[in-house]
């Protein structure tokens, strides 16, 4: 893996996990103006659900990017 390489692996992990970040911050308050009452367990879920999906992808993508050794 070139120097390159890396710097765009790493620039790509980093962007999603900024996207996922910051749609866990706002999501939740889109949930908390739609929902009423007991509905927190829906505002949780907008909580952890962009974290959970953001190192989904983002493992998806590193292990994209790291060849595959032959077999010893």
């Amino acid at each position: 893996m070139t120097s390159g390489q890396k710097k765009k692996l790493i620039g790509t992990n980093a962007a999603i996990w900024s996207i996922a970040i910051l749609a866990s911050f706002v999501l939740p308050f889109i949930a908390e103006s739609v929902s009423t009452g007991s509905a927190k367990f829906l505002q949780v879920l907008c909580f952890a659900l962009p974290l959970i999906v953001g190192m989904f992808i983002s493992s998806m993508v590193i292990s994209k990017s790291i060849p595959e050794t032959a077999a010893e």
